[in-house]
């Protein structure tokens, strides 16, 4: 089995699936991301994922504060409005100072900082799985977006597992 260098999570358990009958092994795919904000603002991002370049969506939200629980409800809102266009489902992380992004299927989270709009950083950092598919944060963040206007974009691809 060969996985290309580009494929997604899900097209990489799609062929261990399909070897599953030889190899006694299946696999599952899951793509996310935290996002955490240092400043209250505006922030608009645009998110690409299950529907390729053509269902890119815009998110628009504003902070009312950065990191705590009720802060961050207006982006978990506002990327959970556009879920059914892109396939990402917005949550709280167990602490409650971050959003974790969420594609089920593994495929890959694109990110673009078109307007951060305030003095404030956007850090993106790629969650992968233990051993029993529970995501475990990544010390290494993708991507910091900063300061008014500047444009960042990163692509978070996914993990998979070993189903049991």
């Amino acid at each position: 089995m060969t996985v290309a260098l580009n494929e997604t999570a899900q097209q990489a358990a799609a062929k261990i699936n399909q070897q599953g009958t030889t190899t006694g092994v299946t696999a599952t795919a899951r793509t996310e991301v935290q996002l955490t904000f240092s400043a209250a603002g505006n922030y608009t991002l645009d998110l690409t994922s299950d529907g390729g370049t053509a269902a890119t969506q815009s998110i628009v939200f504003n902070l009312p504060t950065a990191n705590d629980a009720s802060g961050l409800a207006a982006a978990i809102t506002a990327f959970n409005d556009k879920s059914s266009k892109t396939g990402v489902v917005a949550s709280l992380n167990a602490a409650g100072t971050g959003v974790v992004l969420t594609n089920s299927t593994g495929n890959d989270i694109r990110l673009a900082f078109a307007g951060v709009t305030n003095s404030g950083t956007v850090s993106v950092s790629k969650q992968s799985a233990d051993i029993n598919g529970n995501p475990v944060l990544n010390t290494a963040t993708v991507l910091t977006a900063t300061s008014a206007g500047a444009i960042s974009s990163a692509v978070v691809s996914g993990f998979f597992w070993r189903k049991q």
